[in-house]
């Protein structure tokens, strides 16, 4: 179980109470932090997050690259697959399955 994130990063909350996730939610929130957050950017764990707004959409193997850097971003989140990668417009779209179930993950190619 773990505390609900809001997209924004905020906690989720109905009244005075914090909102919490398990099962596959859970698991879904785990890959969209992985992979939307900047590798070193956050103080308290600077493995935390993936590289693949480093990758340079330019190149070649940009989807080869983008797909490996999921994949170490999540080697840790037990129950999810990258099975895919899509480039569109500048924007990086991550598929991940988890428990037979595939949704996609919006990451942004540029370091803030």
């Amino acid at each position: 179980m773990d505390t609900a994130l809001h997209i924004s990063g905020d906690f989720e909350q109905s009244g005075d109470e914090v909102l919490t996730v398990s099962g596959i939610q859970e698991i879904r929130q785990q890959v969209y932090i992985m992979l939307s957050a900047h590798k070193g950017a956050f103080i308290y764990d600077r493995e935390l997050g993936s590289d693949i707004g480093k990758v340079d959409l330019s190149s070649e193997n940009c989807i080869e690259e983008v797909e490996a850097c999921a994949r170490a971003a999540l080697a840790d989140v037990e129950g999810a697959e990258v099975v895919g990668v899509t480039i569109d417009d500048g924007a990086v779209w991550v598929s991940v399955v988890v428990q037979d179930t595939v949704f996609e993950v919006q990451v942004r190619n540029t370091e803030e």
